[in-house]
């Protein structure tokens, strides 16, 4: 099965999250929280580790950019830079 991926953005452009065909939340980011990039449930059954990246704690843009560039490099996704914004 091919694999395809939705972004959702929030309406107060802090938080996003990409979504699997499969059903699977496969990473999210917060302004606050910071980021979660996971596996999908599949890919654990078989053995994979759930966490390929997380932090917890409020976020910069440098941690942003990061994830922007882990879901292009995992997914081939591209993330919409001007739905997060800072708040300073």
């Amino acid at each position: 099965m091919n694999k395809e991926y939705q972004v959702q953005y929030s309406q107060c452009k802090t938080k996003l999250w990409v979504n699997c065909s499969t059903g699977d939340n496969v990473a999210r980011y917060d302004i606050r929280f910071g980021m979660d990039i996971h596996t999908t449930t599949e890919e654990q059954l078989q053995g994979k580790p759930s966490c390929l990246l997380c932090t917890h704690g409020k976020s910069d843009q440098a941690e942003f950019d990061l994830f922007c560039s882990k879901v292009k490099e995992l997914w081939n996704v591209d993330i919409d830079k001007t739905q997060i914004q800072f708040i300073h």
